[in-house]
């Protein structure tokens, strides 16, 4: 089975880009494929990112400064329908540089966490605060998804602030055309 990490596409300037989430989970929290809803309140939000001018142009997944994805509504009933076992959604309001609300979007945070990446033989950089996560990738090796054992959305082991997400699920979703989607396809010759 083919798979590519899900991020987010950027179309032009003017596209809200947001930041990091406020009153909710720590941005670790989300590599860790826990059940995070006790610590999603109402209270939580996520702002326009800071680093950028206030954009105007709302995609289906915004971007964001913790690599989640993050979908409206249109997206996430779309989404549901696929039953993918081991995915959490949570509502997130998102709010401008003034705090103020703007829409409700919500966090896709698949939970299965699966040892993919083949450390003995790729080159990697791991952090020194955490030796066992990856924060640089020069080559990356997978092992091969023997029988197809693994799940069709997960995060990575080791580099677990990305999303994997088999063919099957890539084509479904981009045959509905939602905007600010990408997937980067993870090449057959990074299989061992």
């Amino acid at each position: 089975m083919k798979y590519f990490a899900w991020e987010s596409e950027v179309l032009d300037e003017d596209v809200i880009t947001l930041g990091q989430i406020d009153q909710g989970p720590s941005p670790d929290s989300w590599q860790t494929g826990a059940d995070l809803s006790r610590f999603m309140t109402e209270q939580t939000s996520i702002a326009f990112n800071k680093m950028f001018d206030s954009g105007t142009v709302w995609l289906d997944q915004l971007t964001n400064s913790l690599g989640l994805p993050i979908v409206n509504l249109d997206f996430l009933k779309f989404f549901k329908t696929l039953n993918l076992p081991d995915v959490d959604y949570y509502p997130i309001a998102v709010v401008d540089h003034n705090q103020k609300f703007q829409k409700e979007f919500f966090i896709i945070h698949p939970r299965k966490v699966i040892e993919i990446i083949d450390k003995e033989n790729s080159d990697l950089a791991f952090s020194r605060i955490e030796p066992e996560e990856i924060v640089g990738v020069y080559d990356i090796q997978l092992v091969d998804d023997l029988g197809n054992k693994f799940p069709k959305i997960f995060r990575p082991q080791y580099w677990s602030s990305n999303v994997f997400v088999s063919e099957d699920i890539v084509d479904k979703i981009t045959a509905r055309g939602f905007q600010g989607v990408d997937f980067v396809p993870l090449d057959d010759e990074y299989l061992r």
